[in-house]
């Protein structure tokens, strides 16, 4: 048992710096989620003219919400194949230096009312946000099969942190009742700040997991023919439309959540902050108690289903109850179903490849990520037009149809197996 436990030590001192990374960055890639609504919505605080109309509102307010992952969509696949090229360290580098930039860019567009130039530096961080489908891939080349979904639960924790702490550190810097010079470009300036030390932090303190083996093509388009290359493989396939649909239903429950908060309840920036720091802890849940202990007793796909079926029936009851309380206490469960169905499901493709594959399957997930935020952003800030809970009825089609996908997964592959 001591051997175990110090075995557990060692492993989790080995990836502390990049779990540090990770929980830095997603601190500031979560402050945007709260600012959005006063940014565009509320008109004694946007930065649009008084005149501008409902809808058009709406719209900036899904482009700004879905261009970050439009670009993410395209730059993740890119980024995956130059760490399996030249390694993650360098490629981990150019992802922060990239996000230093685009929220500075994205602070200067507020000061000036420049929609153009909050959106630039948007889709500059989106571009270079692929830590997160490097983190994993630079965790799987240090695991071993035994202990890979719970390596990988380890640094969605990290992030999970992030995301949590993110909005209520937001909703804090851009409250001027804190300080008097606090406002809503408080909360980008420091993420800017935080992105720089994250470069010197990773330069003194990563050391890199893979070393590569081989030239590999970097193809510029990558995000576009990935789905198509993972089409091909049949025990990819099923999988992808079941992890494309979770995403696609998440993605538009949290991006439009806050905003759904702010219409039907008058929640504030800060309000909202907290919220979303309260889903966070369903993230915590999962990461530090629960993902351990239902991976060492049930079967990775039967965990999937279960989980994804319950993130559904949260949001279902969110809808039917019509209650600002339950939206807080059913939103925590959600997030730890989330928290559990993604570690799963993640594992599940890493299993699919071999080691020179890894970030490569990564990427794929990352595309898949990005596509569904960047796709429900779009659309989801149209349907806002036609009704406040309409975004959210349709996160819940995504995630029943997930569910089922996943359980017919599973089907065909027990019955191939017969």
């Amino acid at each position: 048992m001591t051997d175990k436990i110090l075995a557990n030590k060692r492993n989790i001192m080995r990836m502390l710096p990049l779990f540090l990374v990770l929980f830095i960055d997603t601190l500031g890639a979560a402050f945007i989620i709260p600012l959005l609504a006063p940014l565009f919505i509320d008109s004694t605080t946007s930065i649009l003219p008084a005149s501008a109309q409902y809808g058009m509102r709406t719209f900036l307010y899904g482009l700004t919400l879905g261009i970050y992952s439009i670009a993410a969509f395209f730059g993740a696949p890119i980024l995956g194949d130059l760490s399996d090229k030249i390694g993650r360290k360098k490629i981990l580098l150019l992802c922060l230096v990239g996000a230093c930039i685009g929220y500075l860019l994205c602070a200067v567009g507020v000061v000036t009312h420049s929609v153009s130039l909050l959106v630039l530096g948007r889709i500059i961080d989106g571009f270079t946000a692929g830590s997160l489908s490097i983190a994993q891939a630079s965790i799987i080349d240090v695991s071993s099969k035994a202990n890979k979904t719970k390596n990988i639960g380890y640094i969605l924790l990290a992030i999970s942190l992030g995301y949590m702490l993110g909005p209520l550190i937001a909703g804090t810097l851009s409250n001027p009742r804190w300080a008097t010079w606090f406002d809503l470009t408080t909360p980008l300036y420091f993420a800017a700040i935080l992105s720089f030390f994250n470069v010197l932090f990773l330069i003194f303190c990563f050391k890199e997991t893979y070393i590569p083996q081989e030239k590999k093509t970097i193809h510029l388009l990558a995000g576009l023919t990935v789905f198509a290359s993972a089409f091909k493989i049949p025990s990819i396939r099923s999988l992808m439309f079941g992890f494309l649909f979770l995403q696609l239903g998440w993605a538009t429950f949290v991006q439009f959540i806050g905003l759904f908060l702010t219409l039907k309840y008058h929640f504030s920036a800060n309000e909202v902050g907290v919220f979303l720091g309260c889903v966070g802890v369903g993230f915590t849940l999962a990461f530090c108690y629960l993902l351990e202990i239902v991976t060492r007793y049930f079967p990775l796909l039967k965990i999937a289903v279960v989980s994804i079926s319950m993130i559904a029936l949260c949001i279902l009851a969110i809808l039917s109850i019509d209650n600002e309380i339950s939206v807080w206490v059913l939103s925590i469960p959600a997030a730890t179903g989330l928290a559990i169905a993604f570690s799963v499901l993640t594992s599940l493709f890493s299993d699919q490849v071999d080691k020179d594959k890894q970030g490569w399957i990564m990427g794929l997930t990352g595309a898949i990520g990005a596509f569904s935020f960047g796709m429900t952003g779009l659309i989801a800030g149209i349907m806002v037009d036609f009704g406040v809970t309409i975004p959210i009825w349709f996160a819940f089609v995504c995630l029943a149809a997930s569910a089922l996908t996943v359980y017919w997964s599973g089907m065909r592959k027990a019955k191939s197996q017969v």
